[in-house]
Formats: C-alpha cells, structure tokens, sequence
C-alpha cells in the first residue's frame, strides 16, 4: 500500500511539474544599433588622393601613425585633417604594418589589420573648415563611434569632443581603442 500511495504521489508532482512554463534557452541580446547621423566633409574635387599612411610598429616598442593633410574644396575653401595615433608599449606582440585611411565622404578614420590590443591605442583626430552652417556643427550632442560592419555602434571613450564653430572645426582627444576598425563623428 506504502509503494502503491508513494507511485500516486510521484506521479502527481511529475504532471504537475511538466505543466510549467518550459526552460527557455539564453539568447544573448542583439548588438546594440543606435540612431546616428555622420558627419559629411566638403566635397572633394574629382583626382584629389585618398588619405592613406602605414607604418611598421614594432608592438614590444610602439610608434605613432600620422597624417597631416588638407585639400581645396569645390567651392576654394581648405579642410585640414590632423590625425595621431599613439601606440603604447606592449599593446599588441610582434611587427604590423599599421594603416590609417581618412574617409572621403564623412568625418571618418578605417584602420587595418583588424585586431585586438592588450592595452587600448590612443587617436588624436581633427578636422577644420568643415560648412559649420551646412552641417549645423554647433547643435546636438556629438560622439565619436565605432562603427560596425552590421550596424552596430559603440561610442569610444576619450577627453572630449570639442566643436568650433567660427572655423568649422571638430576634434577629439586620446580616443580609446581596443581594436581597429572603423571609427567617425556622429550626432
């Protein structure tokens, strides 16, 4: 009789617990994409180069990557494009050809190889005589983003973004990276 009320009472709890929500596997959260508008440079007159520059670090010593151009707009203004970044000791092992490439449409930088570094690389970048009035530099909240090939973005940390609006200027200091990709101004 023990076995017979024992066999009932298992049974029950058993019914009773298939009739529970089942267990829902975790789904890691998709990347997050958020709304941004890039920032446009002046148009470029027709032959005028890409902005490119690579240099071979030595990642146990570290280095720097320049480019310090300008160009004649359409109209006969000058842009200037100023960017330095600054490789740490140790960031990354071994020697890689490091290349930097100014976009010619927004206020954006492409690094390559992709990879990753131990301790994060710091880029200087600045743009001046950028159409303050055409690109209404002075309204809204500026970041500065990685962007992903998918879409996502992740806003970088660095000591600030300042806008000057009397000489179309924007810039960012000590921007933090951990990995190269592609990286631009947005609001």
């Amino acid at each position: 009789m023990k076995t017979s009320l024992f066999s009932l009472l298992l049974s029950a709890l058993l019914l009773l617990g298939c009739n529970e929500t089942p267990f829902q596997p975790y789904m890691p959260e998709e990347p997050e994409i958020l709304p941004y508008e890039l920032i446009q440079i002046p148009a470029k007159p027709v032959g005028t180069p890409i902005f490119t520059e690579t240099e071979t670090i030595d990642g146990s010593k570290g280095g720097q990557v320049k480019i310090h151009e300008h160009y004649v707009t359409e109209d006969g203004d000058t842009v200037k494009i100023d960017l330095k970044l600054k490789i740490k000791k140790n960031c990354f092992s071994g020697n890689v050809d490091i290349t930097m490439t100014v976009d010619d449409v927004y206020t954006a930088v492409q690094f390559s190889p992709k990879m990753v570094f131990d301790e994060p690389l710091e880029l200087d970048f600045k743009y001046i005589g950028l159409d303050s009035d055409q690109l209404n530099l002075t309204s809204g909240s500026y970041k500065f983003l990685y962007l992903g090939d998918n879409g996502e973005t992740e806003t970088i940390l660095s000591d600030g973004i300042v806008v000057k609006e009397q000489n179309g200027e924007i810039s960012i200091k000590n921007a933090m990276l951990d990995h190269f990709s592609r990286f631009a101004f947005a609001r």
